[in-house]
């Protein structure tokens, strides 16, 4: 279930561009409100594996105030507004429920340094999967890395050719783990074209506590899958590192939409 959170927040206030993991503790934080047990579980990985490999199945955005409103510097981000908008989504409506309810119970949180005050709390509708066939953006960088034994991950671009594969392979883990065999077809990935030809870079980087980078890309694209698959991603987050802020889908359309 998607919520989006609505912030007051002091004019000025600044974060390192890096702030995440902020996002994340905040999470876990409100979960154990409300099931103590259960968000530790969560933390440590315990509830879903495959191959070894915990999903948590949550995902999120980043802080937006709105254009024109965040200014980089210094290796931080000056929000100059005093209200902004956070999305938080779970394939598992439970998750965030206990979100949600945390939030409304609390009223005032927490960023790493930066106080916010809720303002509200609302949920959004969920898209028609049902054509198996969507086109979307993303609202926080994809990742898609494999293993490699001197760098520990080797991070994929939209152009590497096996970008889609990756992705694909992660979501059907993230299939398994979740709710076991039988194994939907594999989801096929399409980044637009168009857009690639005229952004030459879609990366960013992300260093996580300062002792890990994550590189991620941003990129429209097309997804074709199961109705049930594609509400997984949508909810549970596309490609990997997803509990960290990675892989939330926006702007979810059928593609033969007058909208498009």
């Amino acid at each position: 279930m998607r919520i989006e959170v609505s912030l007051s927040i002091a004019p000025e206030s600044r974060l390192s561009v890096n702030y995440q993991h902020y996002l994340t503790a905040l999470v876990y934080g409100l979960i154990s409100r409300g099931a103590p047990k259960f968000a530790a579980a969560l933390h440590d990985g315990s509830p879903w594996r495959k191959e070894s490999r915990p999903f948590k199945y949550f995902t999120f955005g980043q802080l937006y105030g709105g254009p024109g409103t965040t200014e980089f510097s210094d290796g931080g981000l000056t929000f100059h507004t005093d209200t902004v908008t956070w999305i938080f989504d779970a394939a598992l409506p439970e998750i965030s429920t206990l979100v949600a309810d945390g939030l409304g119970e609390t009223g005032k949180i927490r960023i790493g340094p930066m106080e916010a005050s809720v303002r509200s709390v609302r949920s959004e509708a969920e898209p028609d999967f049902s054509g198996g066939r969507i086109k979307g953006v993303c609202l926080s960088p994809l990742v898609a890395s494999l293993y490699d034994d001197r760098l520990g991950h080797r991070y994929l671009g939209p152009r590497d050719e096996s970008f889609g594969e990756v992705l694909a392979n992660n979501a059907l883990r993230k299939w398994q783990a979740l709710f076991g065999t039988p194994l939907p077809e594999p989801p096929l990935f399409t980044a637009d074209e168009d857009y690639m030809r005229r952004h030459k870079r879609t990366s960013k980087l992300y260093r996580f506590k300062e002792t890990e980078v994550i590189i991620g890309h941003l990129v429209p694209f097309t997804l074709e899958g199961s109705p049930r698959l594609l509400s997984l991603l949508y909810h549970g987050g596309l490609g990997s590192r997803n509990a960290l802020g990675f892989g939330l889908i926006g702007e979810v359309r059928h593609e033969g939409s007058r909208n498009l």
